[in-house]
């Protein structure tokens, strides 16, 4: 990626969490599954909204987004962080409330066949839906191995090298190459990062890639070593003790001023993070909003 040090970065983001597991706002809804919106101002003064996954079902971001009186139809683009259902099961219904064509921006492997393996027995997790009706309701799939820039600032990650030796895809994860089943790495895990000022604010869907690895990637694509926030799903909820212990043991080689995890992060795991960022962590349920500054 290009050097970003002259590119006008974020002044202002507001992340609102549209679709997660749980709630403490009575006026919305939560289901399994992640939605973020991501709006605010560049340092020109320009606004920006993004979309951040659509959650499991579509009713619940839909009745989310009337509840909290946010319009979205002027997006600036979608972002699909992988291809599970519980964060594209929303397209259908988000697509057809949109009712005009929007650019998805994802990896080009997102409408791989995707599987869950327990006890023998494979349950598809991908995309619920065929990428010919997206597109007949105004999907415009923009797909990118690499880096790609939403607006000046605000950039996916691309594929995210797994560099770690503790954040391994566990082996349930599959998918097909050549009629058969194989472990699915899942390379279409994407996040994205936001440059505020000199410093970087990183959301996630799941971080299949491992929090660690997308942080790292971060650092190393922008040159930007100073994280103002990480936010997002971290993939930790059926982890043991070490590997979480571990995690935190890598976040503290980063100084963040804020952290909040949810969705696939784990109560365990998000237990600890408090215990770790007592005065920097940001609750990340659904109707939360953080706001940062610069």
């Amino acid at each position: 990626m290009k050097d970003i040090s002259s590119i006008q970065s974020v002044s202002k983001l507001e992340i609102i969490i549209l679709v997660e597991n749980s709630t403490y706002n009575s006026k919305v809804i939560a289901e399994h599954g992640l939605s973020v919106l991501l709006l605010g101002n560049l340092e020109n003064g320009d606004q920006f909204k993004i979309l951040f996954d659509t959650g499991l079902s579509g009713n619940v971001l839909m009745h989310n987004l009337k509840q909290l009186d946010i319009n979205v139809n002027d997006l600036d683009a979608l972002i699909l962080s992988h291809g599970h259902y519980d964060h594209t099961g929303g397209l259908e219904k988000f697509l057809e409330q949109y009712n005009k064509s929007i650019n998805i921006i994802c990896h080009p492997n997102v409408f791989d066949k995707k599987f869950a393996v327990k006890d023998e027995k494979a349950r598809e997790i991908g995309i619920p839906f065929n990428r010919s009706r997206l597109e007949e309701l105004g999907a415009v799939f923009q797909f990118s191995t690499t880096p790609t820039m939403i607006k000046n600032g605000i950039f996916t990650s691309g594929e995210i090298p797994r560099e770690t030796n503790f954040e391994l895809v566990p082996d349930r994860f599959k998918t097909m190459k050549d009629g058969c089943m194989v472990h699915d790495t899942i390379t279409d895990d994407l996040a994205l990062f936001i440059k505020m000022r000199n410093e970087l604010v990183v959301i996630t869907g799941c971080a299949h890639s491992g929090i660690i690895n997308t942080i790292n990637h971060a650092v190393k694509i922008t040159n930007l070593s100073r994280i103002s926030g990480v936010f997002g799903g971290f993939h930790l909820f059926d982890s043991e003790y070490n590997k979480i212990k571990t995690t935190i043991d890598h976040l503290r080689e980063f100084d963040i001023d804020y952290i909040g995890g949810c969705h696939c992060t784990g109560l365990f795991a998000i237990s600890c993070l408090i215990n770790e960022y007592i005065e920097q962590y940001r609750e990340c349920s659904t109707g939360s909003i953080i706001r940062l500054y610069t």
